[in-house]
């Protein structure tokens, strides 16, 4: 497929029409099909409403004139907004100053589309108002793949963004982007992975963990990364247990409320405080594992270090047993309980 780069800063900038878009797309296809402009020869060329009708849909017909109006007005409110300079109107051509349209992808912020998949949206059985707010609406979506280094084979794939913030960047309502989801995802442009967890926001608060996207070939990325996802914060399908699960998690329940009884200065049993040290130092030891693997990414998101907060607030102050001088009276065992569930960093209440 044929790659096509844009300005980021245009194509999500909610104050922009999709007529703008909608031009501004087929310059920048011409641009990259003409080679006295491509190569930067001259930054002057002839277009005609024509001649961008052809380059974003790729039929050689006679074009509905709703197209080509829509055509003619983003070219003047391009001119207007100063992003071209019309050198010549000729009513449906025009010589075109397109300098300010050129791209240095080494430098400036793009996203990156397929002229497939913009022609293939152009030709849906849609009113072509319809379609250009459905164009924008997925150049949006692309424009928010994580690009991170971090991200390994997703890198450029996935996006976690939040419906909310897809309808801030395009001016429409979070139900019109539902519904806009559905249409891409039936004609195989869009992939939508709609977890039904829950995660825990940093005051302790529940919400809902934000669908997952990518393109629609990439969509068995999209369940790996969303699944995994699922299974590093995700709080609610977890409470689902077995029945072995549930005792073990009641078992740990009660030894962290002992512990913390402990901690106020109650006695227990010299094998009761000795239970509650295993599994404290034991389930320290699993937080701590997990909190120095995040750490060690050269990068972490802002929900990422949220979660290592989260974490580190639930490490548990061993000095108390110091106190019950049981360092070099009882031998542990760091898989007393075998290797700890993840449930119980979710499950308890933070000390």
């Amino acid at each position: 497929m044929k790659e096509l780069f844009l300005d980021k800063s245009l194509v999500t900038n909610p104050n922009v029409t999709g007529e703008l878009v909608l031009v501004y797309i087929a310059l920048r296809k011409v641009m990259s099909d003409e080679v006295p402009l491509f190569s930067k020869e001259t930054s002057v060329g002839i277009v005609s409403l024509n001649k961008m009708a052809f380059v974003l849909t790729g039929l050689c017909t006679e074009y509905d004139s709703n197209l080509l109006s829509i055509l003619k007005q983003g070219i003047a409110e391009l001119a207007k907004e100063d992003y071209i300079r019309i050198i010549k109107d000729l009513k449906n051509e025009y010589i075109i100053d397109f300098e300010k349209l050129y791209l240095d992808t080494e430098k400036d912020y793009f996203v990156k589309m397929f002229v497939e998949e913009i022609q293939q949206i152009l030709l849906l059985e849609e009113s072509i108002k319809k379609k250009m707010s459905l164009l924008k609406y997925f150049i949006v979506i692309c424009s928010t793949f994580n690009w991170s280094k971090d991200m390994g084979k997703y890198q450029g794939k996935i996006s976690g963004m939040s419906l909310e913030y897809f309808a801030d960047l395009t001016g429409i309502s979070s139900k019109t982007c539902n519904r806009y989801n559905i249409i891409l995802e039936k004609n195989h442009l869009l992939f939508v992975y709609r977890s039904n967890d829950k995660m825990k926001n940093f005051d302790g608060t529940m919400r809902q963990i934000n669908n997952c996207y990518s393109r629609y070939c990439d969509k068995e990325l999209c369940i790996a990364y969303a699944t995994d996802y699922e299974n590093r914060y995700g709080y609610e399908h977890k409470i689902v247990q077995t029945r072995k699960n549930k005792e073990e998690a009641d078992k740990n329940r009660r030894l962290a409320a002992i512990y913390n009884r402990i901690c106020e200065g109650h006695e227990y049993p010299i094998e009761v405080v000795r239970e509650v040290q295993k599994y404290i130092r034991n389930k320290n030891q699993y937080l701590q594992k997990l909190i120095d693997e995040k750490k060690a990414q050269s990068y972490m998101a802002f929900s990422e270090k949220e979660w290592v907060a989260r974490l580190e607030s639930q490490l548990r102050d061993e000095s108390v047993f110091l106190q019950a001088k049981l360092e070099s009276d009882c031998e542990f065992e760091s898989n007393i309980w075998g290797e700890p569930n993840p449930l119980d960093i979710f499950i308890e209440e933070a000390v």
